[in-house]
């Protein structure tokens, strides 16, 4: 069985890990200078790499051979943890290692417990490291027991706190860490990543395609890698921007800056062939709304100068130029509208053609009466006839499907032909 993208190319060393650069320099000076505090607090949002970089401080805690402090990489231990613990999280026997999940604690008792294990002498005073991983979800009193260790370290004795909401930590716990705040790296980071990764794997690429995945799950490098594993499957190893559009269900920013103009312009007719180019690629209408909310804040951004790094440069000089027919109370009126259409469920149509109006009534642009060409309206008129039959006739064979089942389980069961006739 071939081991997932994510597990095989998890960082083995800080050098390897994405993003974070100033933090990572921080960290390998503490390192070098045997200056790294025995408490450590890693906080930030979910998936962005706490705990990954709290097993790399394990593995130069742990190496036999550090140079400076740093794992050579090389030593049996250093080879066990890069094998099983920084890959799976499962640390190997006879190390001092243990990470520990605080979601799992049932309360004071537990959290004592483990203070009593981190209390425990241990031969040649070798080093040791906890990991108290979700440490929010501890209760305050909880927490005050762990305080007891923090207050008089033990030598040698290790504890990292990893958290997604630091504000849950009390005071009197979060004071005694040495904290770093773990961010998101940049789409450019992940997204040279990926190249890597793909060169390794004779993956074919567009360098913007991998900006689209690297995009794709808010700045997570997890979830990109295992986007990546997957796509290059679909796609028969070439990864071209079209395809990753279509496999991601990702809407053309050409067919937002259509929509956009429909509404400027005031030619509701157009909305039609823009319904069909979004239902002929299977997107939600939902999806849809939302993917059009992200484009106009981006093209604000652009507008203010600001650089992102999931266009091209190209892609935004295009779209600044784009921008040239809105006026600024144009934009903050579409976000507006968008807002009140974040959560809907009825049909495509009906919605778009909503939300065209509701703008354009905004902006104050008046409908272009343009004809629509008769042969095209009857074609679509046609088809969403048949359309309709066809579900119809879909929805008679399901509840005669069902009659007949319920007459068969049930055979005693009689149909009830309106209601008595009340004395």
């Amino acid at each position: 069985m071939s081991v997932q993208w994510t597990q095989k190319y998890r960082p083995k060393s800080l050098d390897e890990y994405i993003g974070n650069e100033y933090m990572k320099k921080q960290l390998s000076m503490l390192i070098e200078h045997d200056k790294l505090p025995q408490t450590l607090m890693f906080f930030g949002e979910k998936g962005t790499g706490k705990t990954t970089i709290a097993r790399l401080l394990v593995k130069n805690l742990m190496c036999e051979n550090a140079v400076h402090g740093k794992a050579c990489g090389k030593c049996s231990k250093c080879d066990k943890l890069d094998n099983t613990y920084i890959t799976t999280g499962k640390a190997p026997q006879y190390t001092m290692v243990k990470e520990l999940n605080i979601a799992d604690l049932r309360g004071v008792a537990d959290a004592e417990n483990i203070v009593q294990d981190m209390k425990k002498k241990v031969a040649f005073n070798k080093k040791r490291v906890f990991i108290l991983d979700e440490m929010q979800q501890a209760s305050k009193e909880a927490q005050s027991v762990f305080l007891k260790i923090i207050e008089e370290p033990i030598p040698n004795l290790y504890v990292i706190m990893c958290t997604t909401h630091p504000d849950k930590i009390t005071d009197a716990l979060a004071s005694r860490f040495k904290r770093f705040r773990v961010k998101r790296p940049k789409v450019t980071e992940i997204a040279e990543y990926l190249e890597d990764i793909s060169n390794k794997e004779g993956v074919d690429y567009d360098k913007n395609a991998l900006r689209i995945v690297a995009g794709y799950h808010k700045n997570n490098p997890r979830e990109s890698i295992n986007k990546l594993e997957t796509l290059a499957v679909t796609t028969e190893n070439k990864l071209t921007v079209k395809k990753v559009e279509e496999q991601l269900d990702i809407v053309s920013s050409d067919v937002y800056e259509r929509f956009l103009l429909t509404c400027k312009t005031g030619n509701l007719n157009n909305i039609l062939t823009i319904t069909e180019v979004i239902e002929n690629e299977g997107i939600e209408v939902s999806d849809f709304v939302s993917g059009l909310g992200d484009f106009v804040v981006d093209t604000l951004k652009i507008r203010a100068g600001v650089k992102l790094d999931t266009y091209t440069v190209e892609k935004m000089k295009k779209l600044r130029k784009f921008m040239g027919n809105f006026e600024e109370g144009d934009i903050i009126l579409t976000l507006k509208v968008l807002k009140q259409y974040s959560n809907i469920s009825r049909d495509m149509d009906f919605h778009l053609y909503a939300l065209a109006a509701e703008i354009m009534e905004g902006m104050k642009v008046v409908e272009n009466k343009k004809e629509i060409d008769e042969s095209e309206a009857g074609y679509r008129f046609a088809k969403n006839t048949k359309r309709i039959i066809e579900q119809d006739k879909t929805k008679k064979e399901v509840r005669k499907a069902e009659g007949k089942h319920l007459e068969e389980k049930l055979p005693e069961a009689r149909k009830v032909v309106g209601l008595p006739k009340s004395n």
